[in-house]
């Protein structure tokens, strides 16, 4: 039985190939046949190893189709339901204003169960003696605010911060604001990482301890404010991110020009004073990466 008639490649029917005999042609039947034998023939003369090679190339291509035609027609179906622009996407959903929520029973429900009391009793014991407890939440993250001293909210402060979503994502830029807007731009905070030996971690829970008014943390940089945005940054070869429209830094990055003066400035100043005084600050100059 010949292959080209009966056997693989055989795709012509009696009609096709008796048109193809009446125009002069090969049969389709005897085209698919010989095709086919030169295909054996080929690959027969060639190496194992690049028929392998080949092969594999043929079937990554085949499944590379597959799966942008399913990813197209599932965009096609269940398209974005509120698609952000690329400057969205890089800096992330926009800042909405915090509001007070109710600290009620529900939110002490879990551990209350675990040390054996109802979360009324649970709620009332949190607090410090003489302390309050307030809690507030925007777009983004959930903040209990917890007063440490008799002062109440110009003394010393616990910030417990929780995104929303429970991710650990942690940004240096967002928890600056979230204590610029809760406890005031004037205040400082810290967070700590304590030896192991008293180490915590129990949640995706961040924490701030906030200085009392007027005090000031006794490390960091003792300068005033050096914010640059990332096309400034860009031309000193430095990378930074830039700033969303919505944050207020924004309106604090220096122009290459100014970033430059103030570099002579504290120049200047350390020559005149001969060397670094804590007690004598010098003009601001701190790394521009923020954090």
């Amino acid at each position: 039985m010949e292959r080209g008639e009966t056997g693989q490649g055989n795709t012509g029917t009696p009609a096709a190939n008796a048109a193809s005999r009446k125009m002069g042609n090969t049969p389709v039947s005897q085209r698919g046949g010989r095709e086919y034998e030169e295909s054996r023939e080929r690959k027969a003369r060639r190496e194992p190893d690049q028929v392998r090679s080949e092969d594999q190339r043929l079937c990554c291509t085949h499944l590379f189709s597959l799966t942008s035609e399913f990813v197209m027609a599932k965009n096609r179906r269940y398209p974005p339901a509120h698609p952000k622009s690329q400057k969205q996407s890089e800096q992330g959903d926009t800042w909405e204003p915090f509001e007070p929520v109710a600290d009620t029973p529900d939110n002490y429900s879990t551990m209350a169960v675990l040390v054996g009391v109802s979360g009324e009793a649970l709620q009332q014991e949190m607090p410090r003696p003489g302390c309050t407890r307030q809690q507030f939440r925007n777009n983004k993250y959930t903040v209990v605010i917890e007063t440490l001293s008799p002062r109440g909210l110009s003394g010393e402060l616990h910030l417990s911060v929780t995104r929303n979503d429970r991710s650990a994502a942690h940004d240096w830029r967002e928890f600056q604001r979230i204590k610029n807007e809760l406890c005031g731009p004037e205040r400082e905070a810290v967070e700590l990482y304590p030896s192991q030996s008293r180490l915590c971690d129990t949640a995706n829970t961040f924490h701030l301890w906030v200085m009392a008014e007027g005090d000031r943390v006794p490390v960091g940089w003792h300068a005033s404010q050096t914010v640059l945005d990332s096309d400034v940054a860009s031309q000193l070869n430095i990378k930074q991110r830039p700033f969303g429209d919505d944050d207020p830094a924004r309106e604090l990055c220096l122009t290459k020009e100014s970033y430059g003066e103030l570099l002579k400035e504290r120049r200047r100043h350390d020559d005149l004073r001969g060397g670094a005084d804590p007690a004598t600050p010098a003009p601001p100059v701190a790394p521009p990466s923020g954090s």
